[in-house]
């Protein structure tokens, strides 16, 4: 396809995304690691505590991460079998929130006791506007950034 100003050919990429009007997210953070480790040993503790965890390990399919803090799950996982409450949910508390051990990692003779936490299921409804819709004139858009909008 050839951009009409540009006279460029633009590469995109087409998907298709439906979500079912009941279906709910939930949001966990892994809590634990040093806000100082490098983004590889943080990837690294990420995929030791699902290898290493059985509830996680066996439901894999069930949830995304990016390997940095966050999972997205389209299933409860602390209903599927986490480790011993550390952290319970309390609405007089600001952030409080379900949180369940998973493991301790020993690295570099540094221990990081490695928590589930249910950070709350995600408000789908932005995401369910955004996907039916579309730009008014496509032909009209103007990808070009300029140094005032950077």
């Amino acid at each position: 396809m050839l951009h009409p100003r540009m006279g460029k050919e633009v590469l995109t990429n087409h998907f298709q995304v439906s979500v079912l009007p009941v279906a709910i997210l939930y949001e966990y953070r892994i809590t634990g690691i040093s806000p100082n480790e490098k983004r590889a040993t943080k990837r690294r503790y990420i995929e030791t505590a699902i290898q290493n965890t059985s509830f996680l390990r066996d439901n894999r399919k069930s949830f995304a991460t990016d390997y940095f803090d966050t999972i997205i799950s389209w299933v409860d996982l602390h209903s599927l079998g986490a480790g011993p409450k550390v952290g319970a949910y309390d609405e007089s508390i600001t952030d409080s929130a379900d949180e369940r051990r998973l493991i301790d990692v020993v690295d570099r003779d540094v221990t990081s006791h490695l928590n589930l936490r249910l950070s709350a299921p995600m408000d789908l409804a932005a995401f369910r506007s955004c996907v039916g819709s579309s730009h008014d004139n496509p032909a009209a858009y103007n990808p070009e950034r300029t140094r005032a909008n950077l």
